[in-house]
């Protein structure tokens, strides 16, 4: 069960965006966005744990934010699993030979992180890689 052929007209000289031709503004608009997609990630947590009644009436009818921490399994398993999807493109593109850059995670305030744009470094040598 073989895909169907494709053909992908490429000028020899093209290549991937390089780490080392990221502009200033570039790789701060990603630190600014990693940096987003934590604090998005923190609220979600501490918002889906707010639907805990005892939680909700110390820190929001009380002002004790001694409770706080209590989110933080939450937004650490958030963060777990998006980390754990970005390695697993990793692996599979150290297997295939394949270079990627950093991810960068695009905020969300619904679910913390929306998920992360991995550039390529380098293309696949085939199709199927």
């Amino acid at each position: 069960n073989t895909p169907p052929p494709v053909i992908i007209a490429l000028a020899k000289e093209v290549e991937p965006e390089q780490e080392s031709e990221r502009d200033l503004g570039t790789k701060s608009l990603a630190a600014f966005s990693t940096i987003c997609s934590i604090l998005t990630t923190f609220t979600y947590g501490l918002s889906a744990y707010a639907l805990n009644p005892t939680f909700f009436q110390s820190v929001v009818k009380e002002n004790d934010i001694t409770a706080v921490p209590l989110c933080f399994p939450i937004f650490f398993g958030v963060l777990a699993v998006s980390a754990l999807h970005e390695l697993g493109h990793f692996v599979v593109a150290k297997r295939y030979d394949v270079k990627l850059g950093l991810p960068v995670p695009i905020p969300s305030v619904q679910v913390g992180g929306f998920g992360s744009i991995t550039p390529l470094r380098s293309f696949p040598s085939t199709r199927t890689a």
